[in-house]
């Protein structure tokens, strides 16, 4: 028995679909008696229902801030307080959008205008967003942080008043800046559900594309990049598989389990 970990964008959903032979080899898997998790950089609130449909056995979201498995909550770890209120402090006053994200909702005003046009494009629900709130109620609450700088000076004062507590990522040609805790991310969910699942680490596999997948890829036996990965990312894998756009991770699948 094994434990097989899925990233979203770029992995199994090409920015269009999840294509049908990559369900179909999922579920073939779980049905040889593996374990099959989604572990992405999404929290909640971002994961669509074609993604729910499939059936995984457990979900490590927000960059490994919430663990999931057959719907019980195995671990939260939310964002320290005070340096979120000064970053949210300084991005009020700079006119900065942002999202605050708890392990169920997203949080966006309104105004926000350039992140409710990406949302969608990003093939997110934006229907349920809460738009009517106050930081301080839910301050305390956050596994994540999305922001949209809109000059490189305010993404440096991001990691300025961050400092090394924080990663943060800014995905090319998005936009939108991601903030977790560095010392949470997939790797340290991963290693915690390996051993609540009570597996050997020789059993443990991943799938992934991109910079917050490394943490993952040091954390399996068996890291498995994309052909579409970062260099960085394809350099720390133990096989590069076809692209998200061949249909990858069906393939390894079959190559591996079935």
């Amino acid at each position: 028995m094994s434990a097989i970990f899925f990233d979203i964008d770029g992995t199994i959903f090409d920015g269009k679909e999840i294509h049908q032979e990559v369900i179909q080899a999922i579920k073939a898997t779980q049905a040889k008696g593996h374990y099959c998790f989604i572990a992405s950089g999404r929290p909640r609130s971002f994961i669509s229902n074609e993604i729910l449909k499939i059936g995984f056995d457990g979900y490590i979201l927000a960059n490994g801030a919430t663990v999931l498995f057959e719907e019980k909550t195995l671990s939260h770890k939310y964002l320290p307080k005070e340096p979120i209120e000064r970053l949210l402090h300084y991005c009020d006053e700079q006119n900065i959008e942002y999202i605050l994200l708890t392990e169920n909702a997203g949080y966006l005003r309104k105004e926000c205008t350039y992140l409710r046009h990406f949302y969608p494009m990003a093939h997110v629900d934006t229907s349920n967003f809460i738009t009517d709130f106050k930081n301080e109620d839910i301050i305390d609450q956050l596994v994540k942080i999305e922001i949209h700088p809109e000059t490189e000076d305010q993404y440096d004062m991001f990691k300025t008043i961050l400092g090394d507590e924080f990663f943060i990522m800014l995905p090319a040609g998005s936009g939108v800046a991601e903030i977790s805790r560095r010392d949470v991310n997939k790797g340290t969910a991963i290693k915690h559900v390996i051993q609540y699942l009570n597996l050997s680490l020789s059993d443990s596999y991943a799938f992934g594309d991109s910079a917050n997948d490394i943490g993952m890829f040091e954390a399996v036996a068996h890291p498995i990049a994309m052909a579409n990965a970062h260099d960085d990312v394809q350099s720390r894998a133990e096989y590069i598989c076809e692209s998200v756009y061949d249909n990858g991770v069906a393939k390894e699948l079959k190559r591996l389990f079935l």
